[in-house]
């Protein structure tokens, strides 16, 4: 630690000892369907399994599967056995419900924690990419601006969403979301190709004259700006609330408070995601040598490493109740060097060699890479010495 800095500060390690979680979730499914069947299935869980562990699983799950369907489908593509996209299927539903268990794991047996959270967050953030590919997979899509469009809708909703909760302070799912509807639906994409065959996704839909696929990209895309606005308007209008309390009461108050009262600082807290979402799609579509078309996977891999401290960093932040600071060194370095390589794509564009490009994408991926691991391990060690727990045991005695 000594010589890369702490990612807790010695206040951040205060507040967060006494972090509470607030959140809700409206949909209609999860309170008729969902839940009922994890109250259900909590019970048949060993209270000796910590509720970190049970996320793991389910990640790990969810990882395999996305192995097994690169292996069978590297180009997004190639049509894979269909038990290949069943698999994936009844994985996703898996991921869902280790998800919703950890949860009730944690208050069941007493072990809640902001790790917990954290730990959880983090390993959503990292599926917004394995569902992505997948997804991307199953729908026929290929090396396309579709593959891309599908990744940007999931990992801006995502942002979007915790960025609110930042602010706010507590994360409510509309009566629609990402993690039952979305999950469900991106579910029933993978048993549909596995039954009717990917393809089935590539033929024009009667009357509109598109494909099935863009017309799911593209309902999909309006659902998110949708979603997006509504999380942008909740956060003006904490912002404002935050200015009355700040008017009327002055006093001391903690350097989050302060910095949310402003409209102009909640917005710079998006520009590195925003701009690595510009910068990596006019890597895409103005690429000399077709980087994304060669390396698909790992194009939207290097993303999602990016997009995950992202918001790994964004949930420290709440977590420890202090000040956003997106502009890490990691971000700062990987947006420079991704101007500068763009800038001479687009002055020499017929200069520029394949090789050099596959090199760029390959180090893109390594810092991503290894910037990531060491705040992953470095927050668990952080948090579970300032909170004086373990992230995989809990202490449990037999009655």
């Amino acid at each position: 630690m000594a010589y890369f800095g702490r990612y807790l500060s010695s206040q951040g390690s205060k507040n967060v000892l006494h972090y509470k979680y607030k959140g809700s979730d409206n949909s209609i499914l999860y309170k008729l369907v969902l839940n009922p069947t994890y109250e259900v299935v909590i019970n048949y869980i060993p209270l000796w399994l910590a509720p970190n562990l049970i996320t793991l699983i389910g990640f790990f799950t969810v990882v395999f599967n996305h192995l097994v369907m690169a292996y069978y489908c590297p180009d997004l593509k190639t049509i894979a056995p269909s038990w290949v996209y069943y698999l994936n299927g009844f994985g996703l539903l898996f991921y869902q419900t280790m998800d919703a268990l950890d949860g009730k794991q944690a208050r069941r047996t007493n072990s809640s924690s902001p790790l917990g959270l954290l730990f959880d967050h983090g390993c959503d953030a990292m599926n917004i990419t394995v569902r992505a590919l997948s997804v991307a997979s199953s729908l026929y899509l290929g090396a396309t601006w579709k593959a891309m469009a599908i990744w940007i809708t999931g990992a801006s909703t995502f942002f979007a969403a915790t960025w609110e909760e930042y602010y706010t302070h507590e994360l409510n799912l509309p009566m629609i979301n990402g993690p039952d509807e979305g999950v469900i639906l991106c579910s029933m994409i993978h048993f549909a190709s596995g039954f009717f065959g990917p393809e089935f996704w590539d033929y024009e839909v009667t009357g509109l004259g598109i494909q099935a696929n863009t017309l799911l990209i593209a309902v999909s895309g309006g659902l998110a700006i949708v979603t997006i606005i509504w999380n942008g308007v909740t956060v003006c209008l904490k912002i404002l609330d935050t200015k009355r309390v700040l008017r009327s009461k002055p006093g001391d108050y903690s350097e989050a408070t302060i910095a949310s009262s402003s409209f102009l600082v909640a917005f710079t807290r998006g520009l590195p995601f925003i701009s690595i979402v510009i910068g990596m799609t006019l890597w895409m579509m103005h690429s000399p040598s077709d980087i994304f078309v060669k390396h698909p996977r790992l194009f939207l891999w290097t993303s999602g490493l990016l997009l995950s401290k992202l918001l790994t960093g964004l949930m420290v932040a709440h977590l420890c109740d202090e000040e956003y600071h997106p502009f890490t060194k990691t971000i700062a370095v990987v947006c420079f060097v991704g101007l500068h390589a763009l800038y001479a794509i687009f002055e020499h564009d017929n200069l520029i060699e394949s090789w050099h490009e596959d090199y760029a994408l390959h180090e893109f991926f390594l810092i991503s890479l290894i910037s990531y691991s060491h705040m992953v391990f470095s927050l668990i060690w952080e948090m579970t010495t300032v909170l004086g727990i373990r992230c995989f045991v809990i202490k449990y005695k037999a009655n």
